[in-house]
């Protein structure tokens, strides 16, 4: 057993997968020593579309493994083969290893983590190397020493960082610091390629302070302060001696930038809590960054009230914040200052009906789905492009879900969600001039079930307009299914098809239809036999923007074996 469990433990480091995991040392006695679980998918795709014959048939082979030792460590790993790719994957990140051992109030991090201090220092940025987190009495100790950016292709720097953050919480007050140190390695790309990209060295280091006070009969006071400093070439060594806090942690000619970021609020509770008041301040220089977060939004002044609103037992919930933004802080005399408002609102006065509102005008990031992307996918093994783009502006969502009825015999239920969406195009740290865009998305879907039948119809549409950078591009178009169960649900049938029309400025319209049929036989408890159909019909011109680049009509077609154990 023990030649086995050390086989085991080399080959899962040796391949360097992703392994994110808490450890409980107090289970240790009662657990089994090594228990193994998982799953088997073996899949054969052909395809119509490919103009070699040799291609149009490939299979898939993915294969998932946990192992978990001692009930200490569980070890997922999943491996995915095609004759067309191979690659190792695991949750959350690739080629990683990550474990969090614990026990009592000590969690360690060794391997591919995130933690978070704040939003202005170190807010989720994964990191590769070891971290701990440590709460005794009335302390929260974190800490983090790693790789933050790996090096590719010559055009990004090896980038390396170290964090500490220090929180003294007795109950009545609370006070802490932090730190994030963060560089880049000027010797991680080579001397040719900084001449063809011009890419230089930075170097980060940001501090922060926060704290906060609760007054039983006043209310509770939170504040928070952090710095940013920023060298943009780090590489230009100075032998002279910097004055002031930049000489402590910079050796550099460059200039550095110092930016800072505060925010306070003061909330009060009233009628046990049912409403909870509030006001806050936050203001973020133009240009702050930090090395400890994917995204950032800067330049900005918000005063704001605040107001949580609980009514009918709970069954109605309101919360939203109205206040004054201001922006363009460095050239005060051009500012603008507008009024910004965020609300949302749940009501669920029964089991059927269920209303979710939310409108906000505050900038922030969402990801905005495309259908024309989506419904161009000849098949489920291509993944979808998920680039990110940047709502500065503002958004509203409205949901609203209805059960009509629902009995032993008949289920029906109806659902609609709309979303206006103002935003940017955002890549990396560039937004794209011109390129502000309103999106409009509408979809509806109707359900209908007959659960002694086994059987359940759908219906649904869909709307989509993109007004980007001066076109405008309008996507609509109606879905529907139909499910079967047989065989005391040994068999299960499905046909899913959708059609999306397309219509851009100046541009004759086009569309999209495409019919799935999917079929599964359960074989024994643990394996499945699974097959289904693919046909597109693409009418779109070359210019379109629902071109595929691919022939007018085309099929695929899979089949399947899985195996869970």
């Amino acid at each position: 057993m023990r030649t086995t469990l050390f086989v085991i433990m080399v080959f899962v480091f040796s391949i360097g997968h992703s392994i994110g995991q808490s450890i409980d040392l107090g289970n240790i006695k009662s657990a089994p020593k090594l228990k193994v679980s998982g799953g088997l998918n073996l899949n054969t795709l052909y395809n119509s579309y490919l103009p070699v014959p040799s291609q149009k048939l490939s299979y898939f082979v993915n294969g998932t493994l946990n192992f978990n030792v001692l009930g200490l460590i569980s070890v997922p790993l999943s491996i995915n083969y095609s004759n067309r790719k191979f690659n190792y994957s695991q949750p959350f990140s690739f080629n990683q290893i990550s474990i969090a051992p614990r026990y009592k109030w000590a969690t360690a991090y060794l391997g591919t983590s995130a933690l978070t201090f704040s939003p202005y220092t170190l807010n989720g940025h994964q990191f590769r190397g070891v971290g701990f987190e440590l709460s005794p009495n009335k302390w929260k100790i974190s800490t983090m020493v790693g790789q933050l950016i790996r090096s590719t292709n010559d055009s990004t720097y090896n980038r390396m960082g170290y964090g500490l953050k220090v929180v003294y919480n007795p109950g009545n007050f609370r006070i802490g610091t932090s730190l994030l140190h963060a560089a880049d390695n000027p010797t991680s790309v080579t001397p040719e390629r900084l001449a063809t990209n011009r890419i230089r060295p930075q170097k980060n280091i940001v501090l922060g302070i926060e704290g906060g006070i609760n007054f039983p009969k006043i209310g509770q006071i939170d504040l928070e302060f952090s710095n940013s400093f920023i060298s943009e070439n780090s590489s230009l060594a100075s032998d002279s001696t910097r004055t002031g806090f930049g000489g402590l942690f910079f050796k550099t000619m460059a200039p550095i930038q110092s930016k800072t970021a505060f925010k306070t609020k003061f909330s009060r509770p009233f009628w046990g809590g049912k409403t909870i008041l509030g006001v806050g301040y936050e203001r973020v220089d133009p240009g702050y960054r930090t090395f400890g977060g994917y995204f950032f939004t800067n330049d900005f002044e918000n005063y704001t009230l605040n107001l949580v609103q609980r009514l009918f037992d709970n069954k109605l919930v309101f919360s939203g914040n109205v206040g004054r933004q201001r922006d363009l802080l460095v050239t005060k005399a051009n500012g603008q200052t507008r009024f910004v408002a965020s609300t949302n609102l749940l009501f669920v006065p029964n089991q059927k009906l269920n209303i979710n509102f939310s409108f906000s005008n505050f900038r922030g990031f969402v990801f905005v789905r495309d259908f024309i992307k989506e419904a161009k996918r000849e098949s489920s093994f291509i993944p979808i492009d998920t680039l990110n783009y940047t709502q500065i502006n503002r958004n509203a969502t409205l949901m609203l879900s209805y059960i009509i009825k629902q009995s032993e015999t008949t289920t029906q239920q109806f659902s609609v969600m709309g979303t206006v969406l103002d935003a940017a195009n955002k890549q990396g740290d560039f937004i794209r001039t011109g390129q502000t865009s309103q999106v409009y998305t509408a979809q509806s879907s109707y359900v209908l079930g007959f659960p002694k039948k086994k059987i359940n119809f759908s219906a649904g549409y869909n709307f989509n307009q993109n007004k980007l950078g001066g076109q405008n591009i309008v996507a609509h178009g109606p879905t529907a299914s139909v499910q079967q169960q047989l065989a005391d649900d040994k068999v299960s049938l499905s046909v899913v098809s959708t059609m999306l029309m397309t219509k851009a400025a100046e541009q004759s319209s086009s569309s999209i239809f495409s019919a799935t049929a999917m079929a599964s036989y359960r074989i024994t408890k643990n394996s499945n036999l699974n097959g289904n159909l693919l046909l597109m019909n693409n009418n779109a011109g070359t210019n379109s923007p629902a071109a595929t680049g691919l022939p007018a009509t085309i099929y695929t077609a899979t089949i399947g074996y899985s195996y869970k154990f």
